[in-house]
């Protein structure tokens, strides 16, 4: 049997080169994007929610708000005793604060073994026991733990005279 140029036109025609490719390849396309859909639903729900793991970042904020004392008292009246109280407690590494007008943040940064339910009860107590709130005006301290990348409050401290509108405590 011999090939010859019409034989081998009969069993494969020519490619039409008018068609585009992806008409061409319609049904190929077609088949792998319902595929990769079918297999994308099926893994949504099989794969675990938690992937990655919860970590505790060891980080503290300490907001103070005090209406609109000039920077300068802030960091005398406000700033600093927070700054020296929250020394004492146990896995501090660095302290970084912010003064402005009114307003001061203390980020405190803690050893990645420390314990930080109980390092935010201890960094509580210590701030609870500063004398800025005996210096007058409406000091108000905010303390947030910050659990992931991004600052998320998580617990609020209010001194005692605000509480209990700015009587003797």
């Amino acid at each position: 049997m011999e090939l010859t140029s019409d034989s081998l036109r009969a069993k494969n025609p020519p490619a039409e080169p008018d068609v585009p490719w992806f008409q061409r390849l319609a049904s190929p396309i077609l088949f792998l994007i319902v595929s990769l859909t079918l297999v994308g639903g099926y893994l949504a729900f099989a794969i675990p929610v938690s992937v990655f793991p919860n970590t505790d970042f060891p980080r503290i904020v300490i907001g103070v708000d005090n209406g609109v004392m000039p920077i300068d008292q802030m960091l005398v009246v406000i700033t600093r005793p927070i700054e020296e109280a929250v020394n004492s407690v146990p896995g501090l590494l660095k302290v970084q604060s912010i003064t402005s007008r009114g307003s001061a943040e203390v980020d405190l940064f803690f050893d990645w073994n420390a314990d930080m339910i109980l390092t935010l009860q201890r960094v509580d107590a210590v701030v609870g026991r500063t004398s800025i709130h005996r210096q007058g005006g409406n000091t108000s301290p905010h303390l947030c733990r910050v659990p992931h990348h991004w600052l998320q409050p998580d617990f609020g401290h209010r001194s005692a005279e605000q509480a209990m509108g700015n009587r003797d405590v």
